[in-house]
């Protein structure tokens, strides 16, 4: 939404410097008023009307703030504080979540999750400072001899 505003503004600002200057190629010399658009040679056609400028202007007005609002987000996250190397978990396999059920190969009875077994999960724990933590919930929490089971 922010990204929106900030186009909007730019969108304004633009508009208002255009009105304001009046150049020579939108408008008339005389009384100001908008030339049409066409191709003549007259004074009062040109190429680049001011409807043409302003949906020209909508358009880059949008891709600007959107840059903007990249280069700031990339700003924010660099000055982020990193993770110690010992705070980093390692995820599951993605293997047993992207098989079908079909052709999932039967599990033992001791592994968690097993047919017949409810199967636990892991919830993010939100701790006031320090790295990310997950909490378990389930029957019993999976280990390693568990993990290399599955594998």
């Amino acid at each position: 939404m922010n990204t929106l505003w900030i186009a909007f503004g730019i969108y304004i600002v633009g508009i208002a410097i255009i009105l304001f200057i009046r150049p020579a190629m939108m408008f008339r010399e005389g009384n100001g008023t908008w030339k049409e658009f066409g191709l003549s040679n007259k004074d009062t056609y040109t190429v680049f009307p001011f409807w043409l400028f302003t949906l020209i202007w909508a358009i880059l007005s949008y891709v600007f703030a959107t840059m903007t609002t990249v280069f700031f987000a990339g700003l924010a996250l660099q000055s982020m504080p990193s993770l110690p190397a010992t705070a980093t978990a390692t995820a599951p396999a993605p293997s047993s979540i992207l098989t079908p059920i079909s052709q999932a190969p039967e599990l033992p009875a001791n592994v968690v999750g097993a047919p017949g077994e409810v199967p636990g999960y892991y919830v993010l724990d939100t701790p006031t400072k320090g790295p990310p933590k997950y909490v378990y919930f389930g029957t019993k929490p999976p280990t390693l001899t568990n993990l290399s089971a599955n594998a």
